[in-house]
């Protein structure tokens, strides 16, 4: 047939498209190719390093897989394959989709058809590991000179488990493989600081990303243990302080007070010896308190004892089984022999508490081993006389009580019923039981004193009373009881305990932000796991007796409200780049906590 035309047509039938084609003398009609099914899709999303993979099943030899990026887009190729001969699928390999997860689109072209369509295929982000639990890391914090070990166990052979500093970003401090046969890694770390703190783990699996990062709380550094009383002696003369019970190579520092930055005297324990002699040359001469720590490498420094010292030495008090009353010669007169003696010293004898009274005095004689002092029982109308005793050139010891026969005096208060308690900055309760209806309970400072500190008058069977403060460290009081017409009794002494510390708070319930200047938002810190009424400082450095202070000039400090278990102290200017902070907290009726080192990062 010559005759030339032109036929135009577009039949639809079932998914099936015919094109037009131009031709003389016949016309010929392509079908476009069907298009994959999504669950003949597969999609691998490896790490980089690794080409990502499309891969397309149920085709035949001769079908060619295109993969898009776009929908529509003509030169949003990235990757196409061919099957190959006695094969039913083709892969395209892409040299990296990306981190995360997202979508492609996909064709097939049959030999002799035209593309189909593009079928979008979701695909997942690159696989991350699983993070560390926080129960499978160990941190052993040692002291300066030996490297710090993070352990982290339930790994796989070849995991790369990475420390950091901080929660996101920065470098990591250190990095271990886990090796064949074993499931633990091992991260060495020059130092990771002598105060508590965090750090973050991360791990890393073979074909995986690096997990996000577990964080985990660090002890600090082990201290020395602090030093006992018993191990603490001043010198009469106030010029020298022995500290026993050492090892060679200790190192005693004496500070002036518990916040003191640097100290004022600094001694080693020399080799063979396990006493330190401390030279004091400031004490107060009225007396005070001086401060001790002891250091013994590697550990760190312990925390200060406190030591109270008087403005002078006294003469040891005298045991009252040192003293015996005899019967009177019937003419009112007492016999008072004191035993246990040594030449040259004195024995007084006084009717009342405040020493003005004398009624007797003798001095040891050459070759004695004791004295005999006589008195008359009528200069002493309570029934009670206190007896002292002075070594040469030493101060007067303070008073030892004794009864004399018969004496209508009042029974002292039970000294198992006596209950003290030392509050921090609320008034301190003593209180009473075992008493009766209008008994008089008085509290004294010292044996010798003249007026009471407190007293009251019994109502029932118990007696309370309130002190300002006693003090924050441990003493001793004395407490006498009064009942009618009768004397007051003796005085007893009750020791009382230190007031309480408040626990310091948990470095993990710490949370610093440290703000990028120009940001609009100053710094602040927020402090968890707390009770209403609590208070929470911050300190420059674990030394500074000053709490930090805001932009506006107040203390960094503040108080948990009612109802409440946190408080934030905001308007602070910190490092810009990192540093450490020092966080205490003060509970109602205990002295402040000791100071807990936080880290925080650069702005």
């Amino acid at each position: 047939m010559k005759q030339a035309y032109r036929l135009v047509m577009a039949v639809i039938m079932t998914g099936t498209v015919l094109w037009q084609l131009t031709a003389f003398g016949t016309e010929a009609l392509a079908a476009a190719t069907a298009p994959p099914a999504p669950g003949t899709i597969e999609v691998v999303n490896r790490l980089a390093g690794t080409a990502d993979t499309i891969t397309v099943f149920g085709l035949i030899a001769g079908d060619e897989v295109k993969v898009y990026s776009d929908p529509v887009t003509a030169g949003s190729l990235i990757g196409s394959a061919t099957v190959p001969p006695g094969q039913t699928h083709a892969v395209v390999s892409v040299n990296q989709l990306g981190e995360g997860a997202g979508v492609v689109y996909v064709t097939v072209t049959r030999p002799s058809n035209s593309e189909s369509r593009r079928i979008l295929k979701s695909y997942a982000s690159e696989p991350v590991a699983v993070p560390p639990p926080a129960a499978s890391i160990r941190v052993a914090n040692h002291n300066e000179g030996i490297s710090d070990l993070v352990r982290v166990s339930g790994l796989a052979p070849g995991d790369t488990v990475r420390v950091y500093s901080a929660s996101a970003g920065g470098s990591p401090v250190g990095t271990a493989t886990a090796l064949p046969g074993t499931d633990t890694a091992e991260v060495s770390i020059g130092q990771l600081g002598p105060g508590e703190g965090l750090i973050y783990v991360s791990v890393q699996t073979a074909g995986k990303r690096e997990s996000r990062r577990t964080e985990k709380s660090v002890r600090s550094e082990p201290q020395t243990p602090a030093l006992q009383i018993q191990q603490l002696q001043l010198s009469p003369g106030l010029d020298k302080l022995s500290v026993t019970g050492l090892q060679p190579g200790d190192v005693v520092k004496l500070y002036a007070s518990e916040h003191a930055a640097s100290p004022d005297s600094v001694i080693s324990v020399p080799a063979g010896a396990s006493t330190a002699n401390v030279p004091l040359s400031s004490l107060n001469s009225g007396g005070g308190k001086l401060f001790v720590s002891l250091t013994r490498a590697p550990l760190l420094e312990s925390g200060r004892l406190s030591k109270l010292y008087g403005p002078e030495a006294a003469t040891h008090r005298l045991s009252p089984g040192q003293i015996q009353l005899l019967p009177g010669a019937g003419d009112s007169s007492e016999s008072l022999v004191v035993s246990g003696l040594t030449q040259g010293q004195t024995v007084r004898v006084y009717a009342e508490p405040a020493l003005q009274t004398l009624l007797a005095e003798a001095s040891v004689a050459s070759g004695d081993t004791g004295v005999n002092l006589r008195f008359s029982s009528q200069s002493v109308p309570a029934g009670i006389v206190y007896v002292t005793l002075t070594n040469p050139g030493v101060k007067e010891s303070e008073p030892v009580t004794k009864m004399l026969p018969n004496a209508p005096a009042t029974p002292p208060p039970d000294r198992s019923l006596i209950r003290i308690a030392n509050r921090a900055g609320l008034p301190d309760l003593i209180t009473v039981d075992g008493l009766q209806p209008g008994d008089r309970i008085r509290v004294y400072a010292e044996l010798s004193s003249q007026t009471p500190l407190a007293e009251t008058v019994v109502s029932g069977e118990r007696a309370q009373l309130e002190i300002a403060q006693l003090g924050a460290d441990y003493g001793i009081v004395y407490l006498s009881a009064v009942r009618g017409a009768q004397a007051e009794s003796v005085r007893i002494p009750k020791v009382y305990a230190a007031e309480p510390r408040t626990p310091e708070p948990s470095a993990a319930r710490i949370h610093i932000m440290n703000r990028a200047a120009g940001s609009g938002m100053t710094d602040e810190v927020a402090v968890g796991g707390l009770k209403p009424g609590d208070e929470v400082r911050l300190y420059a450095d674990r030394t500074a007796p000053e709490v930090m202070r805001t932009l506006n000039g107040d203390a960094a400090a503040a108080i948990v409200a009612s109802g409440e278990t946190s408080v934030t102290i905001r308007q602070l200017q910190l490092l810009p780049e990192g540093g450490r902070l020092y966080v205490t907290v003060t509970s109602q009726g205990q002295r402040e906590s000791l100071k807990v080192g936080k880290l925080y990062d650069a702005e």
